[in-house]
């Protein structure tokens, strides 16, 4: 479609700065994509694709198998015992653990499923769901802690819910192909009571211009410490590779996309090679891009930063492209956001609202931790002492209240018949 980035992933394509005390270039850092090129080719790899981009929003360090007609994805798992004396795979505090199968016929075990089963260190959802057209089900265990985020199970059922909804490409081919019929001819048209009426000459098809979303919606991720507005679930793309990690975040629209990615380096740049490190990665941004560039240094919550604009031309010179990266060090993570697309759509206010909500919440160092602890440790400490005087006063012994009432009695001439 005509606007769309024709380098969708080129965050991951950029050189970057490290070494331990100087500069050194990783060439080629361009993601393998998590989906097969030839994805979505059945019923079972378009509900294998969606769980996958779902699990990697929510938990990006999950492993992911996928063998056959069977997919798995584990995070923070480990054997454990059940009541019965078995021993199964089961999610650790904060884990999870999925299994899918495709299997002939409907499901006919024992148990009623859909189910979900509360255990005593987690929670068990059990679900079947049967394609007619395939004459198939996706018998799908999904085993999470109960502290899980309600919403990612809501769109775990739905995405499997869609297996059973699913029409096959078949059926539908043949659907289109008996309700299509032949042009009527004139004399046809003619006898049905419908003169025939001159044709009108070809209009020329106006392309609007999409300014995106009129609503954002704001995403926050964990692993990346930050949060940012995006008008719906971006896709993900991640890799690891000389002892870094890289992880981007990507949502495509008609006249161009967003995205926003981060590195997370083995150690902190020093605050002397800082410029360097980021007159670096703009210098490969530049190259990639051969056109009109502005760049500019920014400050973001503080932390320093590169923007560079970017007005490209097509080889034809029929058509403009508009790119905007910023690129942000904080600490130990590289952050770049950007905007790619028409030179309209990169100019809307929809594209600036984004580009201004990248909130980033700094790693602590070992320093400051410490002084947290310290702080909370001195308040712990305060309020522990509070209670005790508190108890002390209101547990006094009955003898100390006798003797006071005593006292009273005595100073104020208090006489009892």
């Amino acid at each position: 479609m005509k606007g769309r980035s024709k380098k969708p992933y080129l965050l991951f394509s950029m050189l970057l700065v490290l070494t331990a005390g100087c500069v050194t270039v990783y060439p080629s850092l361009a993601v393998e994509s998590i989906v097969p090129q030839n994805a979505r080719v059945s019923e079972f790899d378009n509900a294998c694709q969606d769980l996958k981009a779902l699990f990697m929003e929510y938990y990006p360090r999950a492993k992911i198998e996928e063998t056959g007609q069977h997919l798995e994805i584990a995070f923070k798992v480990g054997k454990q015992a059940t009541t019965t004396g078995r021993t199964i795979t089961a999610p650790k505090i904060d884990g999870i653990f999925c299994e899918l199968d495709l299997k002939p016929g409907r499901y006919e075990g024992d148990r009623i499923l859909p189910s979900r089963v509360n255990e005593m260190r987690y929670v068990i959802i059990e679900m079947a769901p049967y394609n007619e057209p395939l004459d198939k089900h996706l018998h799908t265990r999904l085993l999470f802690d109960p502290g899980t985020p309600e919403i990612f199970i809501t769109r775990f059922k739905k995405i499997v819910d869609k297996f059973e909804k699913f029409e096959s490409q078949i059926e539908k081919k043949k659907e289109v192909s008996e309700t299509n019929t032949e042009p009527e001819t004139a004399p046809v048209t003619e006898a049905a009571g419908r003169p025939n009426e001159p044709e009108k000459p070809n209009k020329p098809i106006e392309v609007k211009t999409d300014f995106g979303a009129p609503k954002l919606s704001s995403y926050s991720f964990r692993e990346g410490r930050f949060k940012v507005k995006l008008p719906g679930n971006p896709l993900t793309r991640y890799k690891e590779t000389a002892g870094m990690r890289f992880v981007q975040y990507q949502y495509e629209e008609p006249q161009g996309g967003y995205q926003v990615g981060y590195a997370i380096l083995p150690g902190q740049i020093p605050y002397s090679q800082q410029g360097a490190f980021l007159n670096t990665i703009s210098q490969s941004l530049k190259k990639s891009h051969p056109g009109k560039h502005e760049e500019h240094s920014l400050k973001w919550q503080g932390y320093p930063g590169r923007q560079i604009d970017m007005k490209v031309e097509s080889k034809d010179k029929k058509e403009k492209r508009s790119y905007i990266y910023r690129t942000i060090l904080v600490r130990r993570f590289l952050y770049i956001i950007a905007a790619t697309g028409t030179e309209a759509w990169v100019a809307s206010p929809a594209v600036k609202e984004v580009l201004a909500s990248l909130e980033i919440k700094p790693e602590l160092t070992s320093e400051e931790a410490a002084l947290i602890r310290q702080r909370e440790a001195q308040r712990e400490s305060n309020r522990r002492l509070n209670e005790a005087e508190s108890r002390a006063r209101n547990q006094r012994p009955k003898y100390n209240k006798d003797h006071e009432k005593f006292q009273a009695d005595w100073k104020y001439r208090r006489r009892y018949r």
